[in-house]
């Protein structure tokens, strides 16, 4: 099926122009001031990011889990 994947190559070159073109701002900003993409990519502000995905992530994993959980048991139930 080439056209699924020709559809998917187009789908994601538009997310990544979609969300470039909606950071144009901090982009422009961040490049305009003395340090460029030094401050897009400062370690504590990385760091930072990185702490709240993690929470993030595990608060995901744990609902995935009692939602998975929760279908196992009412389908070991029956009709």
């Amino acid at each position: 099926m080439p056209g699924v994947a020709v559809a998917t190559l187009i789908a994601e070159w538009t997310g990544l122009a979609t969300g470039l073109w909606f950071a144009r701002g901090a982009i422009v900003k961040a490049w305009t001031q003395a340090r460029g993409f030094a401050q897009l990519f400062a370690r504590e502000q990385i760091d930072r990011l990185v702490r709240l995905n993690g929470d993030i992530l595990i608060r995901s994993v744990l609902l995935q889990g009692s939602f998975t959980t929760f279908i196992f048991l009412g389908a070991g139930q029956g009709m």
